[in-house]
């Protein structure tokens, strides 16, 4: 399992690193876990990390989220607040997937790359 966060991870910003190429400026990337105090989402920050340094500075790695596992507003705002920011893409981990739903499509809608993954 901790293989396949990484994996995860390390692939969403492989493909945003090969568009940055393309690109002149730096790439952002967020890294959205249900909780920041989950020691289960380290691989995938770890990761995420390790393939920014990597990119020799083509894309910027987020690692932002909630700080207790809860309902999932937070989650929400978070990447609400992510899609004003523009960033080049998300990888969440809902906590609520309804509740994310809404602020997937908002992300897709303003044509922000959304992936998401759970245990």
């Amino acid at each position: 399992m901790k293989t396949g966060l990484s994996t995860i991870a390390v692939t969403a910003l492989w493909m945003l690193a090969a568009g940055a190429a393309f690109a002149q400026q730096k790439q952002i990337f967020a890294l959205v876990p249900k909780s920041m105090n989950n020691p289960f989402y380290d691989q995938a920050r770890d990761g995420c990390k390790n393939a920014e340094a990597d990119s020799k500075g083509a894309f910027e790695c987020m690692y932002v989220g909630p700080s207790e596992h809860g309902g999932g507003d937070e989650q929400v705002q978070i990447v609400q607040d992510l899609i004003a920011r523009k960033v080049d893409g998300i990888a969440v981990a809902p906590a609520n997937a309804a509740a994310m739903a809404v602020a997937l499509q908002a992300a897709k809608n303003a044509g922000i790359p959304v992936l998401t993954w759970d245990s």
